[in-house]
């Protein structure tokens, strides 16, 4: 079986189709494509739980060894995850170079030293720095940590481009 095209997925998955698919052979063909995403939206509509938890639990599988947030999220709605589990995918995300997806998925296991080191990583700034108007910015700003450069320090070219 095909992947359907863009108007009859549409129709299977939105709307009320004349004749209803098999959304676990749908699903499954998703999967083996390597669209993920759209396999759990496939196996969500599976009617019979059973068959529709050991679809989600098999895409959870996949997600995990790839580190992949944004379906571990999606599948977390139905199957929570644990924070060890959550951990795991962060270090799976960050060896696959997935820095992002292992930030976020660090957020969820709750290990404060993996998010900053991945906070770093990503040029996010600290949270827990004194933010502008905040007591102690200004100490904040002359330590170098936060520097700025002040107003009119850069050059300025004659098409208006600094530089």
């Amino acid at each position: 079986m095909a992947n359907p095209n863009a108007l009859d997925r549409r129709e299977y998955l939105y709307s009320k189709p004349k004749k209803k698919p098999d959304f676990e052979a749908l699903g499954t063909n998703y999967q083996e494509s390597g669209n993920l995403s759209d396999a759990l939206e496939c196996y969500e509509r599976i009617e019979e739980e059973g068959k529709r938890t050991l679809r989600l639990k098999g895409i959870r599988e996949i997600a995990l060894k790839q580190g992949n947030h944004f379906i571990l999220n999606w599948v977390g709605n139905s199957l929570p995850l644990s924070q060890e589990e959550w951990h795991s995918a962060a270090l799976t995300a960050k060896s696959l170079g997935k820095i992002h997806y292992a930030y976020k998925s660090a957020q969820r296991a709750e290990d404060e030293a993996l998010v900053n080191e991945l906070r770093e990583a990503l040029g996010i700034p600290d949270p827990s720095a004194p933010q502008p108007g905040a007591e102690g910015f200004v100490d904040y700003l002359q330590s170098g940590e936060g520097a700025i450069p002040e107003a009119g320090a850069e050059e300025v070219d004659e098409q208006g481009a600094v530089g």
